[in-house]
């Protein structure tokens, strides 16, 4: 029995003696599972050791959350990426998770593949320059609801954003910048860039979505009066085009009490003046006639703004917001108030016959040569509301350098 005691006594001590030095193996793998279900939680192998992977592909492989306090890093970090500096499809088998766009040399697009092919994937895209635009397109689908996005040259912060596949035809944007649908008071909107919203009859358009969710869409049936889409633009014609509907109840379109009311609208004006207008009877809300914008009773022309007509552009895009806040109704063009005066009234006629009109009144009257790529309709608006609605207009339709230096999104987007 003393015997047996001793060997076991010995046994131990060399176990101990031979953990205190090097643990060597020449083949197999080294699996540390604690729940016995067959798959290490750590495992250690010829590839290396690997953490929440049942297979190191590396020397040191983590899958899942890390926290790691007081990292120290020799020599560098390397991302796993790819540097492109001209335009490029990116087929469905791109193996880089990191894309670095050198845009310093010309404007570059950047095609991705069909997302409903790539279930899952992630893709960081980040602008090396600020030289430049980026436009990211895709074979087929959307990027979060529109056709194309950009990414324009003049962030002090250079403009990034990760894009994830859910198996569907989006690509889903997962960045901070924001987007009208964060709003409650959207009330309609009409997007060109946006194809899935746009129907066409031989080039013209017969019909234009609103993505607002309140389906007021607005239509044109008569062949002769329908606006022409070009690539991410409807274009009306001057002479008779206008896209509109009727039966809209006003209370829902502008403030619930029909005291508030903001239209933003990125459009060129050729001639003529009118691209919006909401109406019921002797009432409107909209911009009309000599660049005119109306808010409530249009009979007394108490409340008409018509200073600020000579700032539109006819040779390049602008930012128009027309607001009518509680006590007020206020002009901004490209981020600058150009005209404002005190109204305090509300829109009090029968909600029965209000209409609302693109391109020209809703009988055709007042027709403009205007193209227009979008319009966000709200019920309400705020100061800090309006600012981000300038700045994403801007951001997405390159219009960046049409905002004063002290606008708050002028070096990155909202």
């Amino acid at each position: 029995m003393r015997n047996r005691i001793t060997s076991f006594i010995l046994l131990l001590l060399l176990c101990h003696l031979s953990l205190l030095g090097n643990v060597r193996s020449t083949s197999g793998t080294i699996k540390f599972d604690r729940n016995s279900d067959g798959s290490g939680e750590m495992v250690l192998n010829s590839n290396g050791l690997s953490i929440g992977h049942s297979n190191p592909s590396a020397n040191l492989h983590v899958s899942g959350n890390a926290y790691i306090e007081n990292l120290i890093l020799g020599n560098s970090l390397e991302w796993e990426r790819t540097t492109i500096a001209t335009n490029t499809v990116l087929s469905e088998s791109f193996n880089s998770p990191v894309l670095f766009v050198d845009s310093s040399a010309d404007n570059i697009t950047l095609t991705l593949p069909y997302a409903g092919n790539l279930n899952g994937s992630t893709l960081w895209i980040k602008k090396k320059s600020r030289l430049n635009l980026l436009t990211i397109q895709t074979t087929s689908g959307n990027i979060d609801g529109a056709t194309k996005l950009f990414l324009g040259g003049s962030s002090k912060n250079l403009p990034n954003v990760q894009l994830i596949s859910e198996g569907g035809d989006w690509w889903i944007l997962q960045s901070d910048y924001w987007s009208p649908k964060s709003l409650a008071t959207l009330s309609g909107w009409y997007d060109a860039s946006d194809l899935e919203t746009i129907t066409l009859e031989s080039g013209n358009v017969n019909k234009w979505e609103d993505k607002s969710g309140h389906n007021y869409d607005v239509i044109q049936t008569t062949t002769t009066a329908q606006p022409v889409f070009e690539t991410d633009k409807v274009v009306f014609d001057g002479t008779d085009d206008r896209l509109g509907r009727s039966g809209m109840d006003l209370a829902n379109f502008l403030g619930g009490d029909r005291y508030t009311g903001c239209v933003a609208i990125v459009l060129k004006r050729l001639s003529g003046t009118v691209y919006l207008k909401i109406n019921s009877g002797g009432e409107r809300f909209g911009g009309e006639n000599a660049s005119r914008f109306d808010f409530g009773d249009i009979s007394s022309g108490a409340n008409n703004l018509n200073g600020w007509s000579a700032s539109l552009s006819t040779t390049d895009y602008d930012i128009l917001i027309l607001e009518k806040q509680r006590e007020a109704q206020v002009v901004t063009l490209n981020g600058v108030e150009v005209d404002s005066n005190s109204n305090d009234g509300p829109m009090t006629e029968s909600v029965g016959a209000i209409s609302f009109s693109l391109g020209a009144n809703y009988s055709g009257a007042f027709p403009a040569n205007v193209e227009i790529k979008e319009v966000i309709c709200l019920t309400n608006a705020n100061s800090t509301e309006r600012k981000k609605l300038e700045g994403y207009l801007a951001w997405k339709w390159n219009l960046i350098s049409q905002l004063p230096s002290e606008h708050p999104y002028l070096l990155s987007p909202p």
